[in-house]
């Protein structure tokens, strides 16, 4: 039976990020830190080609399409996953005892979690490095009282990378090394904060797995890096866990079977800031502000489609805080305590070409209240659009076609792209699985971190330009 549905669209759940950056990326001169830091209708139907199947309910026909499971676990992938099998010690290094490396409320990350179901008793985690003695205190208890805890009996606790290589054995080098830092203490090739350039050298035949963003030095610096470890063939993956969703593999599937050419991408990430607490999340000098810090997963999906960005085709408008659209009612804290100039702005709307000619827009909003979001990416090519819906929380794709004005609907939900980002990384490290299965490496993540700090600038030139005329 075949059901027809009209469209709807999934918010999403609020979902946080830190953030950290203060200097223009763009300069060439950036202060010395004092100290290393961690830290129509739609046709719907079940999409079952080159992937599992979904199965529907015992109580439908096979051929009744099923509508997703809002509560399904974004782990699932890993109940359908093959046990780890059996085989030698895997050694991890990880940096970093915050969220992104071990769990957080606010959202699914959990870079140690995916490490203890890929590798299962083969994982050893020989050290773990972060300032805070006491955060790290606190997830290694966690996880000596667990299953996983052989895991992490014997890991080592430093405070410093120096104080890491001082101690460190031939025979305790990792095979990999986890980068979960605040991104202003690493991805620079300037001293104190050229942690991965550091790492490749004094452990040689290290692989490197580097949260995003990969900086917040200038644009260079982080060029530099992926330079290096390109040279000296280091495998590394930055992650941008959304290239690995399964409606994301789909809408590339779709493109290469259809031998398409895109002609245009069309982004939107709208946040529910009224929830958003922290300060320094409001603040440009830590943050980077919200397309730097929040926006940049969506800058990399437009690249990811539609390749290489014209940097000085980037143009960009953006909603102050203090024009008078930019009042908002809900904010939870007193925004008063945040100097003027470092107050950021409410919405940005952004235009550029890619080097084929296709262009690319993007708008981010902070502007709803409660905790969904709304993320959309559409793509364009001759007679097509694909657009990913929710790609957080419920990712739908919706597919029009030359066939058909009625859209296909495709769904999955036994997905979790982190999962996927990090046994992408180990396959490559133990040559299981190829090296190009990493879809983003450190030099492809600068170019993104690139295009949020485009974009940034071009906003806040329109809005000197404006301010200025009207003064």
């Amino acid at each position: 039976m075949t059901t027809f549905l009209r469209p709807r669209a999934i918010a999403i759940g609020g979902i946080l990020r830190r953030g950290y950056r203060d200097a223009n990326p763009f300069d060439q001169v950036a202060s010395r830190p004092l100290l290393f830091f961690s830290t129509s209708r739609t046709l719907l139907k079940n999409t079952t080609e080159k992937f599992p199947p979904v199965q529907p309910p015992k109580d439908k026909s096979p051929l009744e399409p099923t509508q997703p499971d809002k509560k399904q676990p974004r782990n699932a992938i890993m109940d359908h996953a093959p046990p780890p099998a059996p085989g030698p010690d895997f050694k991890v290094a990880i940096i970093g005892a915050g969220g992104i490396n071990f769990g957080s409320a606010e959202g699914p990350w959990n870079h140690s979690f995916r490490l203890e179901h890929k590798l299962g008793p083969r994982l050893k985690v020989t050290a773990l490095i972060d300032p805070h003695k006491p955060t790290s205190d606190k997830v290694l208890a966690l996880k000596r009282q667990s299953f996983v805890e052989k895991a992490y009996a014997a890991t080592k606790q430093y405070a410093s990378l120096n104080e890491y290589f001082a101690e460190l054995k031939p025979e305790d080098h990792p095979h990999a090394v986890i980068i979960g830092s605040p991104p202003q203490f690493h991805g620079s090739d300037r001293e104190g904060i050229d942690v991965e350039i550091q790492l490749a050298k004094e452990i040689p035949g290290v692989a490197l797995f580097v949260e995003k963003p990969v900086s917040m030095s200038p644009v260079p610096e982080a060029f530099a890096v992926g330079e290096y470890l390109d040279k000296e063939n280091v495998i590394n993956s930055v992650g941008y866990m959304m290239r690995y969703l399964r409606c994301v593999r789909k809408m590339k599937e779709i493109i290469k079977e259809n031998n398409l050419t895109v002609t245009g991408t069309v982004a939107r990430y709208v946040s529910s800031y009224a929830k958003i607490s922290k300060p320094f999340w409001w603040t440009k000098s830590m943050s980077g502000g919200p397309v730097v810090e929040q926006g940049t997963h969506f800058c990399d999906l437009s690249r990811f489609f539609g390749g290489d960005v014209v940097l000085d085709t980037v143009q960009a408008t953006a909603v102050e805080w203090n024009d008078p659209a930019g009042k908002l009612s809900a904010i939870p804290f007193d925004e008063s305590t945040i100097p003027e100039h470092e107050r950021i702005p409410r919405m940005t709307a952004a235009t550029w070409k890619y080097e084929n000619g296709a262009i690319g827009s993007f708008t981010h909003g902070l502007v709803l209240q409660g905790y969904k979001y709304d993320t959309t990416l559409e793509v364009y090519a001759d007679g097509w659009q694909l657009r990913l819906v929710d790609p957080y929380d419920v990712p739908m794709l919706y597919v029009r076609s030359p066939k058909d004005d009625r859209e296909e609907q495709h769904h999955f939900t036994d997905d979790d792209p982190y999962f996927g980002e990090i046994g992408a990384f180990i396959d490559a490290i133990e040559g299981k699985g190829p090296k190009d299965a990493i879809l983003s490496s450190f030099t492809d993540a600068a170019k993104s971190y690139e295009l949020s700090w485009a974009i940034r600038l071009a906003a806040e030139r329109t809005s000197a330009l404006r301010h200025g005329k009207s003064a």
